[in-house]
């Protein structure tokens, strides 16, 4: 049986080596890993790729990373955003937009899951002690999964201790997404297609969590893959 073959978009970073310092195409194993693990073989892009339409003809399922912050401008914010790739925001905005319209399979994770929000009309809002100072393959707080969610389905439980480390979050849902996580302080940690469309996004990077139970998501998003009508 052939694997599914997830896009990954990595994000843009400079580089030192021994010939200088250039841009590099970055990104972390331990998503390439968990992919691995849950049975996909990850397809890695880059921003200047091209059209993301072009993609989906060849990925049966997508996976948006974290990284620097969506440019707050995009969703009306007079904010000013820390490490704005604007190439890179362009880039997956279209490649979301795509996934919907194509209904492929989407998991979005920390930045991911903001972009995902963002490319179909919601907004963000700046939060306040998210950024936990410990090691992220260890929770720094208790998450509530909303009863009859696709991630609690996935995750097969009503809460669940993550890691903690952003600077922003959903606000207004996109129209066609809902709420499917929130932490202690009411701020939103998931969200969710409300169609047939398999799409979620999640705050907490569960690439890095030692606890494996999070591992689900991966497997949740390459069980789609051959369900999904497209």
């Amino acid at each position: 049986m052939t694997r599914p073959r997830v896009l990954v978009v990595g994000h843009g970073r400079d580089v030192e080596s021994v010939l200088g310092t250039h841009r590099a195409c970055v990104v972390g194993e331990p998503y390439l890993r968990a992919l691995r693990q849950a049975g996909a073989i990850p397809l890695i892009t880059w921003a200047g790729s091209g059209d993301p339409a072009g993609f989906l003809e060849v990925a049966d399922a997508v996976l948006l990373l974290g990284g620097g912050d969506v440019d707050p401008a995009r969703f009306g914010s007079d904010a000013s955003g820390d490490a704005v790739d604007l190439e890179r925001d362009e880039f997956e905005i279209g490649l979301v937009r795509a996934c919907q319209e194509a209904a492929v399979p989407l998991l979005g994770m920390c930045r991911g899951a903001q972009a995902m929000n963002v490319a179909l009309g919601g907004t963000l809002r700046q939060v306040a002690d998210h950024r936990q100072q410990t090691a992220l393959s260890s929770p720094s707080h208790q998450i509530t999964l909303v009863e009859g969610s696709r991630l609690a389905s996935i995750l097969a439980t009503s809460g669940l201790p993550v890691n903690s480390f952003h600077r922003w979050a959903v606000d207004r849902p996109a129209q066609g997404m809902r709420v499917s996580a929130t932490a202690p302080d009411g701020n939103v940690e998931g969200i969710e297609s409300e169609t047939e469309w398999w799409a979620a996004g999640i705050q907490w990077h569960a690439e890095l969590l030692a606890d494996q139970r999070t591992a689900a998501l991966f497997r949740g998003l390459i069980s789609t893959v051959g369900r999904v009508s497209r």
